[in-house]
């Protein structure tokens, strides 16, 4: 789930997982573009809130707009 058109990620803070495919698919979806697309298949908690180069999101994000991607709890 490491590719664009396979597109997996977790928030190992949060232990949830998404599969993002249909959101980078599309690189017009994104503000930033592709940007995502060299964290498929991993852990972007640090990417998503900032403290690792990236956009600092914040909670609302998490909840709302990433919840219609959520797959399950990472085990």
């Amino acid at each position: 789930h490491n590719l664009k058109g396979n597109c997996w990620v977790y928030l190992r803070a949060i232990n949830k997982v998404y599969d993002i495919t249909g959101y980078v698919a599309n690189s017009g979806n994104h503000p930033g573009g592709n940007v995502i697309v060299p964290y498929c298949g991993m852990d972007i908690y640090n990417y998503f809130v900032g403290s690792a180069g990236g956009h600092r999101h914040n909670t609302s994000t998490i909840n709302i707009m990433l919840q219609g991607y959520y797959i399950g709890p990472l085990i």
